[in-house]
């Protein structure tokens, strides 16, 4: 099941299902069409804000919710549908969960949503309670005799300060030329896509330095996703709403409205971990650019997988009073073709504690022909196939040290 936002070639879904259930009249369909098409009139509105699951190319449900007007921090669940060919399958508990993850990110400190009591406890309330949401309050006999309306609430805690691990991999990173990172991907979009980026979307953003620089153009539109909450309370730290920022699965979010520019840094990508997942993050990203909208890959080079190439590296850091010490080294003994075990060591030190964060993975690197492969299958075109952060630099020079790709969506 993947979940992902509202966008018009949605919407004739959308309407079939709420048709669909029984329970919803002429007037409650039309209500929650309008509010759809107020959020497609103007995808950048803050107020009516949608998930939907689909399961292949079926619409199995979807959950609208917004800011309540006045307040701080609380948000209204106005819609929560799910179609009568996907009943208990735990499709309404996935869009509650996914709706829960993104308000965290975004700092809410409570969710309301009122329901109907029909005989006693209906289904819609009992499924309430059983999520985690308390009863509030009760109006009796609200719809009609007998059936009170009831609103639920659930409280999120306060967030915890930045987690260690999260803060000792933003300082072991704080080595990159981020303003220079940024220019170079404005001058992807710009030789092999639409011109200076409008809009851009990260994948595996984790703290946003990446983004932090793209924020200082205020024109821009800034979308980050991570599958990590911690990263993106430290991303939320560092650009408050400047930016769009949504945890998911790398595989799983299609971002709407569509960016003329997508990134994924750092080899990020490689964590992954299997071919078939590459490719599925690869269609997703397709399916959230525009048509010509560039998406730039930062990977491995395929030299690294052999004893000549850079498969162990070394650093150290300064920062404030901290020290950092980073490692990153590529088991090549357990190595099985394009799969390797990666080590990320980090060491920090500060006031003379001493903590150190190491992180276990299997990276999957493709070389150039399998990822010209996967590219292909997933229905982008290589624009361009380089060897540093210059594009200038191509893959096949000397000097190259990474592989970085920029894969165009049809137009």
């Amino acid at each position: 099941m993947r979940i992902r936002g509202l966008d018009p070639d949605s919407r004739p879904a959308l309407a079939a299902l709420l048709e669909s259930i029984d329970s919803f009249d002429a007037a409650e369909v039309a209500v929650a069409l309008e509010l759809a098409d107020a959020a497609l009139e103007d995808p950048r509105q803050p107020d009516y804000r949608f998930l939907l699951a689909w399961e292949g190319e079926a619409l199995a449900g979807y959950i609208c919710f917004g800011p309540t007007p006045m307040t701080e921090g609380t948000v209204d669940l106005y819609w929560l549908a799910t179609s009568p060919a996907f009943t208990r399958r735990g499709v309404a508990r996935r869009l509650v969960e996914a709706m829960e993850a993104q308000l965290r990110v975004d700092g809410a400190r409570m969710v309301r949503v009122e329901t109907a009591s029909r005989d006693g406890y209906g289904a819609a309330a009992a499924f309430y309670l059983a999520a985690g949401y308390e009863e509030a309050a009760r109006l009796r006999d609200f719809y009609s005799e007998g059936d009170d309306l009831i609103t639920f609430t659930r409280r999120f805690t306060p967030e915890r300060a930045l987690d260690d691990e999260v803060e000792a991999y933003r300082l072991a990173f704080e080595y990159r030329d981020f303003a220079a990172e940024r220019d170079f991907l404005i001058a992807c979009s710009a030789r092999f896509g639409l011109g200076d980026p409008g809009r851009v979307v990260e994948w595996a953003c984790g703290p946003a330095q990446h983004l932090e620089h793209f924020g200082r153009d205020r024109a821009r539109a800034l979308v980050g996703v991570d599958p990590s909450e911690e990263m993106l309370q430290a991303a939320r730290q560092r650009l408050g709403a400047r930016a769009e920022l949504i945890l998911a699965d790398l595989c799983e979010w299609v971002v709407r409205p569509g960016a003329d520019l997508g990134f994924v840094p750092l080899s990020a990508v490689h964590q992954l971990a299997r071919a078939e997942r590459i490719r599925a993050f690869l269609e997703v990203a397709r399916r959230s650019l525009v048509p010509g909208g560039v998406l730039v890959v930062e990977a491995t080079h395929p030299r690294d997988l052999t004893p000549e190439g850079a498969w162990a590296t070394h650093w150290r850091i300064h920062d404030r009073g901290v020290e950092i010490e980073a490692r990153t080294r590529f088991d090549l003994a357990r190595r099985v073709g394009p799969q390797v075990p990666v080590t990320l060591s980090i060491r920090s030190r500060r006031d003379g504690a001493v903590r150190d964060h190491v992180r276990e993975m299997t990276w999957y690197v493709p070389d150039l022909a399998e990822w010209e492969a996967l590219a292909q299958a997933a229905g982008l075109e290589v624009a361009a196939t380089l060897g540093d952060l210059d594009v200038g630099t191509p893959f096949t020079h000397p000097s190259a040290w990474r592989l970085v790709l920029v894969l165009r969506a049809p137009r």
